[in-house]
C-alpha cells in the first residue's frame, strides 16, 4: 500500500520557489493498477521519484506498505526499494554488455534472492513469458527497443515486488509493441497482486486501468475511475 501524506515538493529558481507538487492526501490500495496523466511539468514523475524514495518530498510523508521512507537512511531506502519494489523508466538503465538474463539476475540478486538457483528459475521463467527465450543470451545492445522494454518488466517483476512504479515505459514504442509491452505487464502485475502506479500521456491506455489520477500544476485535479473505452 502506498500513503501520501500532505507531500509537497518545491526547488528554488534564484529567489523564486517553484511548487512542482502538492498532494494533501493519496492512498492506493493492494492490487490496484493506477495511471497518472497530465500535461508536461505537472509533476508525474517528480510523485513516481518520491514513492520510489528516490528523491525526498520538501514536506510530508510517504508510506510504502507501513514504512515511512523519510525516516529511512538512504541505505535503508535502497534496501526497501530493491526488495518492495520493481521500477520501469522509459530510458530503460539496462546494463549494456550484458545479457537479457543477465540483466534479470542481477536485479534479482539485489533484490535479496540469494539463492542462484531461485534466481535462474525466476529470471528465466518471467523472459520466457515475455516472449525472449531466444533472445535471452544476446547481449541487451543488439536488442530491439520492444525487447528492451521487455526485459525491463522482467527485471522489475523478478523478485516479485509488492509495487510497481513505471514512468513513461511505452512511450516510444510504436502501437503495436506499446499494447503487446502494456498488455504483458498488466497480466503480470494481476497475477501477481501487486499495486502498479504507470505515468502516461497515452489517453487510449486508460480503460486498462482500475483508476486514473490526473494531475495539474502543483496538484491532483481529479481521481476517478477510467471511463469505457477511454
Amino acid at each position: 500500500m502506498i500513503e501520501i501524506v500532505e507531500v509537497t515538493h518545491t526547488y528554488r529558481v534564484g529567489k523564486e520557489t517553484i511548487r512542482v507538487l502538492e498532494i494533501p492526501s493519496l492512498v492506493v490500495g493492494p492490487g490496484e493498477r493506477v495511471a497518472v496523466v497530465g500535461p508536461s511539468g505537472s509533476g508525474k514523475s517528480t510523485l513516481i521519484q518520491i514513492i520510489a524514495g528516490l528523491t525526498l518530498p520538501t514536506t510530508g510523508r510517504v508510506i510504502i506498505d507501513g514504512v515511512d521512507i523519510g525516516a529511512l537512511g538512504e541505505s535503508q531506502r535502497d534496501r526497501l526499494r530493491a526488495r518492495r519494489m520493481g521500477l520501469i523508466f522509459q530510458a530503460l538503465n539496462l546494463l549494456g554488455g550484458f545479457t537479457a538474463l543477465e540483466n534479470v539476475l542481477m536485479a534479482a540478486k539485489w533484490s535479496g534472492i540469494k539463492n542462484k538457483f531461485e534466481r535462474l528459475q525466476a529470471a528465466t521463467a518471467l523472459l520466457h513469458r515475455l516472449g525472449l527465450n531466444d533472445r535471452m543470451h544476446v547481449d541487451v545492445r543488439r536488442l530491439s527497443h520492444g525487447e528492451k522494454q521487455r526485459v525491463a518488466i522482467a527485471r522489475a517483476l523478478v523478485h516479485q515486488p509488492s509495487i510497481v512504479l513505471a514512468d513513461e515505459p511505452t512511450a516510444s514504442l510504436d502501437s503495436v509493441n506499446k499494447t503487446v509491452v502494456l498488455d504483458e505487464l498488466l497480466a503480470l502485475v494481476r497475477e501477481k497482486g501487486a499495486t502498479l502506479v504507470f505515468v502516461t500521456h497515452d489517453t487510449t491506455l486508460l480503460s486498462a486501468f482500475t483508476r486514473v489520477l490526473t494531475l495539474g500544476p502543483g496538484g491532483v485535479v481529479s481521481d476517478r475511475s477510467p471511463v469505457p473505452g477511454e
